[in-house]
């Protein structure tokens, strides 16, 4: 088990080679949720579900408590291949 602070992801890649699967969707989705992580279907060749996996894990990070945040706001952008964003947030990286 994990700790509510720590997000945890499985990514089950190269969606788009279905005829090449090893792991039944089903499988893979009764292990993540007996684990207790996400679990998502992605294809980094064509980018399905990517976004949407990274979004998901974002609104599960642990939120700063009033008085926490040190300096001002931080937080996350994620783009897309043609590169607009699709979060905008302000980050210090």
């Amino acid at each position: 088990m994990h700790t509510p602070d720590v997000v945890i992801a499985l990514a089950g890649n190269k969606v788009d080679q279905d005829s090449r699967r090893s792991v039944e969707v089903e499988e893979a989705s009764n292990y993540a949720r007996d684990q207790g992580v996400l679990f998502f279907e992605t294809s980094a060749k064509t980018g399905q579900n990517v976004i949407d996996l990274f979004n998901e894990i974002a609104t599960r990070l642990p939120k700063e408590k009033k008085g926490e945040a040190k300096g001002g706001s931080s937080g996350f952008s994620v783009s897309d291949k043609k590169g607009s964003a699709v979060g905008v947030a302000n980050c210090s990286c």
